[in-house]
């Protein structure tokens, strides 16, 4: 008898051999059992494809698409032409999942007919291991929308203060196939410009508050352990954010928040970026300030609330009001 697949889980692996089965056990011991597994062999070097078959072999829910290197975003685009699941999920070949993450979550997103269901998450550092769960890693959403389904207009406020990956949330594929959303491709921080619109867009969001996935941090190799030129690519990224939410209806409401979490990461980057970059990312920085008009600069330099916002929940909100004061004196006319 064939099932109905309710959730088909999407996985790019590059060179991820030494992690690749703990990833895969975890997805193939769902308890929710309708699935299909999207592996997407993005040009691996090392065993990766050889463990994707030995794991298709003992599972029939595994589909493997192999294909010559092109990067994480054209990988998972490729494999959404290919979903057949009512819903839509992600996992890294890295990372690891909770048993009942997609139950959870898929429960969730039925019961509030939710365009996006989203969970909470756990940083693992292979130094350190598991990091304790501080609030930074918990979602900023008040738990009265805990029961609840809701719409980006009602968490405006913090709405760019959840995390830009999809490996934490579930998507409806109608709603991701009706709007086009796509990752960015050759470029690093695909998922922002997939992630934000898809929130910002849906009618209805739902979520589930418990940490059920597992992100590998900082792994020799990994985007988030790239400190060099390639950084600069967070200017790219966020200019297709801009002008994909500048074709919204009402993106004037959300476009001082833009701007808030625009150079919150541009500041986040400048300070991560290897020393040999930091004068010309400086630069950069200091030219998208300019091109603001004057009342946007006012305005964010007026956001304090931002600020307090990030203290409390203890996350790394850079002092974006002080900075840009800083800036008016430097650069501004």
């Amino acid at each position: 008898m064939v099932h109905q697949v309710k959730v088909s889980i999407i996985i790019p692996v590059f060179n991820v051999e030494t992690f690749l089965r703990q990833c895969l056990e975890s997805v193939i011991h769902q308890t929710l059992t309708e699935l299909e597994i999207i592996c997407i062999n993005d040009g691996s070097t090392d065993q990766s494809l050889h463990i994707l078959e030995e794991y298709a072999a003992k599972d029939n829910r595994i589909i493997i698409l192999d294909k010559e290197n092109g990067g994480q975003g054209l990988a998972r685009n490729l494999a959404m032409q290919r979903a057949t699941g009512e819903y839509v999920g992600f996992v890294d070949g890295d990372d690891w999942i909770n048993p009942n993450m997609f139950f959870s979550l898929y429960t969730s997103a039925k019961q509030y007919d939710a365009d996006v269901t989203i969970c909470e998450f756990q940083l693992f550092n292979t130094a350190k291991g598991l990091i304790p769960q501080t609030e930074w890693f918990k979602l900023p959403i008040h738990k009265k929308f805990d029961h609840i389904a809701f719409r980006w207009a009602d968490i405006s406020e913090v709405g760019f203060h959840l995390n830009s990956g999809p490996v934490n949330k579930l998507f409806k594929n109608d709603f991701i196939r009706q709007h086009t959303f796509t990752f960015a491709t050759d470029l690093y921080y695909e998922d922002i410009p997939f992630v934000f619109p898809s929130l910002i867009r849906a009618d209805k969001i739902s979520l589930v508050r418990a940490p059920f996935y597992f992100y590998r941090y900082s792994r020799p190799g990994s985007t988030t352990a790239d400190k060099g030129k390639r950084q600069f690519e967070i200017f790219e990224i966020l200019q297709i954010l801009q002008t994909n939410i500048e074709h919204f209806p009402g993106h004037e409401k959300i476009r001082m928040l833009f701007y808030a979490y625009k150079f919150n990461q541009l500041f986040f980057h400048c300070r991560e970026i290897d020393t040999t970059y930091k004068v010309e990312f400086w630069e950069n920085l200091k030219t998208e300030f300019n091109k603001l008009d004057s009342e946007s600069r006012k305005c964010l330099r007026m956001h304090a609330f931002l600020i307090k916002l990030g203290r409390k929940r203890g996350c790394q909100f850079f002092k974006v009001v002080k900075y840009l004061e800083r800036l008016r004196f430097q650069v501004v006319k």
